[in-house]
């Protein structure tokens, strides 16, 4: 499942990113929280249930963006075309977003461009990684502010996923990180080579070192078998197109996706999780997979 993501980098700036942060964990503690919003179809993900929306400033929540929602009923969005104006209720809790009660507005009901991109977001079409693939080697910059090299986790199973610590939706990036996090006490009872945890931050200009450690005491105290890591932006972007991770950045938005992947201890690509439907259990079935009989 395609899922991709967009957050405006100025105007509201790091205080910005906090505020919508504040504004979600509030609605985490407050229950569900709502939104009216209106918008233009930019796109469709490549499942049944995710609609990409250039939509207006949401007032209280984020300004004028370009991202995917998740519909809540598939069936509402079958007769939408790219272009179609329409309005529909966000709603949001500690843990999930979705919409709902969509409807199709009048063509002038919407501004042409409503979140101030003419272009959605398109991925890359670079050959990306296959189930049997050997992934790159590739230098990275640990939250221990250490070097790591990809070849040095040989020997490991490996489960990587992208993410960037100023993500404010709460089923994007701070949920691959709470997956991991339910998955990492369970590693110690699987037989086999050990497993590694490797979270790799494509936002290298604000994901220090610092930033990374303060990060991951949000989700662990253990990171023995958990990195936080980034690196230069070539690195990274090579990585990441590599493993299908498709982002946008300029001075304003990143727009991204969801890839989660199994690596063997060999170095090969075992099982990819395109999206964020995927759970602990989904990766525990498959790490057990690799060795039958434990």
């Amino acid at each position: 499942m395609l899922i991709a993501h967009v957050c405006r980098r100025t105007g509201t700036g790091i205080n910005g990113f906090l505020l919508i942060a504040l504004l979600i964990l509030t609605a985490g503690c407050a229950g569900e929280r709502t939104y009216e919003v209106r918008g233009r179809v930019a796109g469709f993900g490549d499942d049944a249930h995710t609609l990409i929306v250039e939509h207006e400033d949401i007032p209280g929540l984020m300004p004028a963006m370009t991202m995917p929602f998740d519909v809540l009923d598939p069936t509402a969005i079958e007769n939408l075309t790219v272009g179609d104006a329409i309005a529909f209720r966000l709603s949001m809790t500690g843990d999930r977003s979705w919409i709902e009660d969509i409807t199709v507005l009048a063509d002038d009901a919407v501004a042409e461009h409503p979140a101030g991109r003419p272009d959605p977001f398109q991925p890359n079409t670079e050959r990306i990684l296959d189930r049997g693939d050997r992934i790159p080697d590739a230098e990275l910059l640990t939250h221990a502010d250490t070097t790591l090299r990809l070849a040095s986790l040989r020997g490991r199973r490996v489960v990587i996923t992208f993410i960037y610590t100023e993500c404010p939706i709460p089923d994007f990036c701070p949920l691959m990180s709470r997956r991991f996090a339910e998955l990492q006490p369970e590693l110690e009872r699987l037989s086999g080579p050990p497993t590694h945890l490797l979270s790799i931050s494509f936002d290298p200009s604000t994901d220090t070192p610092d930033v990374l450690r303060d990060y991951a005491d949000r989700y662990t105290s253990d990171l023995s078998n958990w990195t936080f890591a980034t690196g230069d932006q070539e690195t990274i972007d090579r990585l990441a197109n590599r493993f299908g991770v498709f982002y946008r950045t300029d001075a304003e938005q990143i727009i991204h996706n969801l890839v989660t992947v199994l690596v063997d201890a060999d170095g090969h690509v075992r099982d990819i999780w395109r999206g964020n439907e995927w759970l602990a259990d989904d990766v525990l079935d498959a790490l057990q997979q690799m060795n039958p009989d434990a």
